[in-house]
């Protein structure tokens, strides 16, 4: 089954156009101010479309299943996309999908209850791929989960994105776990992120920030390669990390990556340049550099992961860390070391 869906948006009402086979039908979409019921989408291809200047917007799909493969997106300053979970999938539930070539630009998102991201709010026992996205420009707020990509992913998902990047662009939650990419993991989860690009970002939630990602929870794994963290402004009350907030009893792998030119600020404690907080976990870094790292905080737990407990584990080799700020009190730098750091500094 082949399906093209186009969209010409510009008014609070509008049918869309779909075409299956020489058929085609069309269906209204969900506005704020025009609710209707939850609608579903079945095909194996959804290719070239895209959302201009639309506003008062909800979720595109409250759930949308058996997509093979969902290409040469374009979403671009859509409004006050509220009561939802992301402009494209609200839930990705029980199939594999991919999103490809997509962009999107100038757009709020706001959900005033948990789980929001740009492109998933919600994944569960399902697989993701996302290749060549970006995101610019961009403000997502909601109340804990928020994360650029994904809010929140629960129950033996994956996770997987490749050559992409998120540019410009704000992430607030007013609780916890909120990530530049993700904001919670629970359940067995994996996040494979290679060729990933985050530049110019602000995140900001209570407790729990990170980022990649705010908190990874119960046997969770990312993986980070040949990724890049720059110019990233990181802010919480507590439990905040230049990679992840808070890690209990999960994993994470970062292979030749940088962190540089990020400024953590916690207003009390918990504030680490890769971590914030390691309970009953592994991370294993290697050759990955962070670089000019400004840790503010008051008490004294900081470092590259400012607390270790529970018999977590920590593997760092042939990595540096330069021009490390506590304070701004500027640190011994740790170059071209091998198993030379621990959890707080060079040693």
């Amino acid at each position: 089954m082949y399906l093209c869906l186009q969209l010409v948006l510009g008014r609070q009402k509008c049918l869309t156009q779909f075409r299956v086979g020489r058929r085609v039908g069309r269906f209204p979409l969900r506005t704020q101010n025009d609710p209707i019921a939850t609608f579903f989408i079945q095909a194996a291809f959804l290719r070239n479309f895209g959302i201009i200047g639309f506003q008062d917007f909800q979720s595109l799909y409250s759930e949308i299943r058996n997509i093979g493969a969902y290409m040469n997106v374009q979403i671009i300053n859509v409004q006050n996309v509220t009561d939802s979970l992301s402009v494209v999938f609200g839930v990705h539930n029980s199939y594999n999908g991919t999103i490809y070539n997509a962009s999107m630009v100038g757009c709020n998102i706001s959900n005033i209850y948990t789980n929001a991201g740009s492109l998933i709010g919600l994944q569960q026992n399902s697989s993701v791929l996302i290749v060549n996205t970006t995101i610019l420009q961009t403000n997502i707020t909601g109340l804990n989960a928020v994360g650029g990509l994904l809010g929140y992913q629960y129950i033996n998902s994956v996770l997987t994105v490749n050559n992409s990047s998120i540019v410009i662009t704000n992430i607030f939650g007013i609780g916890n776990g909120i990530g530049g990419i993700v904001g919670s993991g629970y359940s067995s989860g994996s996040f494979k992120l290679y060729n990933l690009s985050l530049s110019q970002i602000i995140i900001k939630g209570k407790v729990q920030v990170g980022g990649y990602c705010g908190v990874l929870y119960k046997d969770s794994n990312i993986l980070i390669y040949n990724s890049s963290i720059t110019n990233v402004n990181i802010s919480d009350q507590n439990s905040a990390g230049g990679v992840i907030g808070w890690i209990d009893s999960a994993n994470l792998t970062i292979i030749d990556s940088s962190v540089s030119l990020v400024s953590i600020v916690t207003t009390s404690a918990y504030n680490g340049g890769v971590v914030g907080n390691l309970q009953k976990g592994n991370i294993q870094i290697t050759n990955s550099i962070l670089k000019t790292i400004k840790q503010t905080f008051k008490g004294s737990e900081k470092g590259f992961i400012s607390s270790v407990s529970g018999g977590a584990k920590f593997i760092i080799t042939t990595s540096s860390a330069t021009g490390i700020f506590f304070n701004n009190v500027v640190q011994p730098d740790c170059a071209s070391l091998t198993n030379t750091w621990s959890n707080r500094q060079c040693t």
